[in-house]
Parts: C-alpha cells; sequence; structure tokens
C-alpha cells in the first residue's frame, strides 16, 4: 500500500483521538464561586474607552483606569470615581456634581467647562489639569495637588 494514503489516514483517525485524549487528560479547574468584586475590578480595563456622552450617574467607578478615556459630556452625577485613574482623560463638558473624586488620578485631564459643583476632590491629583471655565462651586478641595493647572479663569496655578 502506497504511504500516502497511511498518511491521510492517520491525520484523519489518530491525530484527532490523540488530541482528544490530550485535552481530557487536562484537570478541570476546581469549582469557582466565581469572582468578588475586586478581583473583577481588575480584569475590567477602561483606559482609553470611548465614553462620551454616556450616562453614568451615580455609578461605582472607583478604583477604575480610565485613563486616557473620553468621558466628554458624560452624566457622572453622584459617581463615585474614589482613587479612580483618570489620567489625560477627556471631561470637557462633562457632569461631575457631586461625584466622589477622593484621591483620584485628573493629571493632564481636560476638565473645561465640567460642573464640578459640590463634588469631593480632596487628595486629588490635578496636576496639569485644564479647568478653563470649569464650575467649582462648593467642591471639597482639600489638599489637591494643582500644580502647573490651568485654573476656571484661564490663569495657571503654580
Amino acid at each position: 500500500m502506497p504511504i500516502e494514503p497511511l498518511i491521510r489516514l492517520f491525520v484523519r483517525f489518530v491525530l484527532p483521538k490523540a488530541a482528544l485524549k490530550a485535552v481530557e487528560s487536562i484537570p478541570k479547574p476546581k469549582e469557582s464561586k466565581g469572582l468578588n468584586r475586586d478581583e473583577l475590578r481588575q480584569h475590567v480595563i477602561l483606559n482609553r474607552a470611548n465614553l462620551r456622552y454616556e450616562n453614568l450617574s451615580g455609578a461605582d467607578l472607583s478604583g477604575l483606569d480610565l485613563s486616557d478615556a473620553n468621558l466628554s459630556g458624560a452624566n457622572l452625577t453622584g459617581a463615585n470615581l474614589t482613587g479612580a485613574n483618570l489620567r489625560d482623560a477627556n471631561l470637557s463638558d462633562a457632569n461631575l456634581s457631586d461625584a466622589n473624586l477622593w484621591g483620584a488620578n485628573l493629571m493632564g485631564a481636560w476638565l473645561s467647562r465640567a460642573n464640578l459643583t459640590g463634588a469631593r476632590l480632596d487628595k486629588a491629583n490635578l496636576i496639569r489639569a485644564n479647568l478653563t471655565g470649569a464650575n467649582l462651586s462648593g467642591a471639597d478641595l482639600w489638599d489637591v495637588n494643582l500644580s502647573g493647572a490651568t485654573m476656571p479663569d484661564g490663569t495657571k496655578h503654580d
């Protein structure tokens, strides 16, 4: 018998059975009770996300990486952004009224014309952020780093 038909038979019947046997021999993972909230957050990647004009009112976005995200015009009223990474994010024209941005990283973020009334920004990093035309009425700015930031009136902070 010529060798070529034997090779075809081997490839068609023997290899698939061997591959199936190899796969079946892999131990199955232990039953999982699912990821808890903190474990799940480690797998959420929102950097560079386009969330323009999205309604995220009251959303819990604490600790998430939203760096370079486009959140322009987004409704983030009362959102929890505690410890979130918003480095270089576009938040222009966003509504962040009553949002919690405690300890958030907003370095280089674009917050022009953003509504930050009543927002909690204590311990936030706003180095080189652009706040031109932003409304900061009633915002908590305790221990905020504003080095090099452009303030609502267009002046640079030292």
